[in-house]
This record gives C-alpha cells, structure tokens and sequence, in this order.
C-alpha cells in the first residue's frame, strides 16, 4: 500500500513537471510567434512609408502592392498560429484531464486489489488459529492408530459431553 501512495505521489510530481513544461513551451511559441510577426508587420510599414516619402513613382505602387499582399499573409499567419496555440493548448487540457482519470482508475483498482487480497489473508489467518487449536489438543491427547482408525485414552471420571453423551475428554499424555 505504502509502494502504491509513492508511486502514485511520484506519478503525480511528474504530471504537474509535464503540464508546466507544456504550458511554458505553448507559452514562449506563442509570444514569440505574435513578436516576430509584429516585427515584421512594422518593418514593412516603416519601409513602405519610407518609400513614398522617396517619390518613387510606380515602384513604389508595385511595392506597396507586394508590402499589402505581405501584410495580408502574415496576419494570416498569425491567425493561423493563434488558432494552432488554442488547439494545443485545447489537446493539453485533455490529456490532463485524461491522466488524471485514469490515474483515479488506477488508484481505485490498487485499492480494491489490496483490500481483497487482505481480506482473503484475513481469513486464511482465521482458519490457520481454528487448526493450529485442534493440532494442539490433538498433540496434547493420548491417542494411537488402531488399525484404519484411532483410539483414545479416554477418562472415564471425566464428565461426559454433547447432546446424548456420548463423548468424554481424552486423558493427556
């Protein structure tokens, strides 16, 4: 009972490890994904208004055409990444969920097991005394084989017993 709690208590130590592990990781993915994106995003707007204040003419429409399309699919994928993180974070909390059941499952079965197991010892124990007092009598008794049988030494003073009487107590050896 006592290797079941500590394997069950270091179960646990190293679920809660894990967990913070994978928020920590989910964590740093996602801040570091919406910083680099918003880098980008305002390097590209600081060279787009760069090159209008230049007067590049047409250039600068076909640049600001291609810095649009660029904004476009780098919020896209940011969404993209923001819905990743969520769906992450959605598979984490049920794994979580899904460890700790099946650690209670485990737990409840561990406990059934070794409250049957001492029970069945329990009673063995108690049928192990019953024989032990009736081996002790035995030993105690003078008796002998008598061919297929046994024969007693029986006291013939001694008070009789059982319903019609027929039983005596067997002097000791």
């Amino acid at each position: 009972m006592a290797q079941t709690a500590v394997l069950l208590q270091y179960q646990q130590e190293q679920h809660q490890a894990s967990l913070a592990q994978l928020r920590h990781a989910g964590t740093a993915l996602s801040e570091g994904s919406q910083s680099l994106a918003r880098a980008l995003v305002d390097t590209i707007e600081a060279q787009g208004r760069q090159a209008l204040h230049d007067g590049l003419g047409d250039a600068v429409g076909r640049f600001r055409q291609q810095m649009d399309g660029s904004l476009a699919h780098t919020r896209d994928v940011l969404a993209t990444l923001a819905k990743g993180t969520e769906r992450a974070s959605a598979v984490q909390t049920s794994l979580v969920w899904k460890s700790l059941v099946a650690l209670l499952i485990g737990s409840v079965l561990a406990v059934a097991g070794t409250w049957s197991y001492a029970r069945a010892q329990l009673g063995q124990i108690e049928r192990q005394r019953v024989e032990a007092r009736y081996l002790e009598a035995f030993n105690r008794a003078d008796v002998v084989l008598c061919g297929d049988g046994l024969c007693a030494n029986i006291d013939p003073s001694a008070k009789a017993h059982g319903a019609d009487g027929r039983y005596r107590p067997i002097r000791a050896r």
